[in-house]
């Protein structure tokens, strides 16, 4: 489980190399937009025959339909692409938490948690 990573042993170069996507209309904290990060990634370091989950989250105060489908669109080319993530999770944060899996090229409906007000959150 790794956090922000996108690297992953290369035994031929004898070091890291990056794991990227093509970034096309999706917005990245580097410099230059050329890569992206997710949140939270299961993988396999050396390698992508063993990429299973792709996790973005996002905060209901930062879940604007702009942000929620950057968000969306990088769990898919990470699932599709070169990579080849077995799924994807995107879980949005609020006072009705939802989560959506992308599983074999598609989007299940969406999941709302119903927190129970006695349970004493929030």
């Amino acid at each position: 489980v790794d956090c922000e990573y996108n690297r992953m042993w290369n035994k031929d170069k004898g070091g890291h190399i990056k794991k990227e996507i093509q970034a096309e209309n999706i917005q990245s904290d580097d410099d230059k937009g050329t890569t992206v990060f997710p949140d939270i990634v299961i993988h396999n370091r050396e390698g992508n025959e063993r990429n299973l989950l792709v996790i973005e989250v996002k905060k209901n105060g930062n879940a604007t339909d702009s942000n929620t489908k950057k968000d969306k669109k990088k769990i898919e080319k990470y699932c599709t692409g070169d990579l080849r993530y077995e799924c994807g999770l995107f879980l949005l944060i609020a006072e009705q938490p939802r989560f959506e899996w992308f599983k074999e090229n598609v989007w299940e409906k969406p999941y709302t948690i119903v927190i129970p007000a006695e349970a004493g959150i929030g």
